[in-house]
């Protein structure tokens, strides 16, 4: 177990005070272009719908591209953009969420420091709807292989989410924008983080650190830990979750709803309704819900 004993709220610059002291923190490090934060979606989703009523919980950007001028990955090979297409493929292919990563050949993401920007401004205008956010920007990268470090793509995406695009991209640009990125940076560094994903669970002066993607097991018994005994709420219907997300794909219905690969159709046949559309793509089908129905 890997425990952290620091007075984290103080680094991290979190009121405690605006705080339920019955519940625990999750501090996360990531960024929008990570892989593996990006695998760990659905089971952040997870954990959110059953626990999130008794979690606090903080998302920190950790800069992880700023440009590709000096940025070097020994440990994935990457030296230039080009070289990021045959990770993302190595990753899809070892946990099954659909990634295509043609966008690195295509027309390359210059930064992630463009989407983490409009994430922490979308965070301060519309923050109960920032996990939701974070996921339609790396759903855009990693599935629709969108150049998420371009202006008019955050703006469509801040659209879809029925935000002030205009607002948003204007404030993300700024000077706000900048020093809300410059302060998540300064966290990361202080903290120590150097690996992306990494989560810090616990409550303050002690708290678990996990790095890296790993199963929703895993994850849910270390806040229970925390948490001792607590009820957790009952997972939305397939209905409820789609017509949230817009679009879910088999592989986050598995982690979702405990199924194996071979039960995701039949479950699929019983659980939706024509708002529901099977959706033909290269890793197969995703749902999408229908507004027309």
């Amino acid at each position: 177990m890997n425990l952290f004993r620091r007075t984290v709220s103080k680094i991290i610059g979190v009121d405690q005070a605006t705080n339920n002291p019955d519940n625990i923190q999750i501090y996360y490090f990531t960024d929008p272009i990570c892989s593996h934060c990006y695998v760990m979606e659905p089971v952040l989703t997870k954990l959110l719908l059953k626990y999130g009523h008794r979690i606090d919980y903080t998302v920190i950007m950790g800069g992880m591209l700023e440009k590709w001028d000096d940025f070097g990955d020994a440990a994935n090979n990457i030296q230039q953009a080009g070289d990021v297409y045959a990770h993302w493929r190595e990753v899809s292919l070892q946990t099954k969420m659909p990634i295509n990563g043609s966008v690195w050949l295509r027309d390359p993401i210059a930064s992630s420091y463009p989407a983490s920007k409009v994430f922490n401004v979308a965070e301060e205008m519309y923050p109960d709807k920032k996990h939701r956010f974070l996921r339609r920007i790396r759903e855009a990268a990693f599935v629709f292989d969108e150049n998420i470090s371009r202006h008019d793509v955050l703006a469509d995406i801040a659209d879809e989410m029925g935000f002030d695009s205009e607002e948003l991209l204007r404030r993300a640009e700024s000077k706000e924008g900048t020093d809300l990125l410059t302060k998540d940076l300064h966290t990361t560094g202080a903290m120590g983080v150097r690996s992306f994903p990494t989560m810090m669970i616990g409550r303050e002066d002690e708290y678990e650190v996990i790095t890296g993607s790993v199963d929703y097991e895993v994850l849910e018994a270390t806040v229970l830990r925390y948490l001792g005994q607590t009820t957790p709420r009952p997972m939305p219907s397939v209905m409820e979750l789609l017509k949230e997300h817009r679009r879910l794909y088999y592989r986050e219905l598995e982690i979702l709803y405990d199924l194996e690969p071979s039960r995701v159709d039949p479950f699929i046949k019983g659980q939706t309704d024509d708002r529901a559309e099977q959706v033909e793509f290269y890793d197969g089908y995703y749902l999408q819900y229908r507004e027309d129905k």
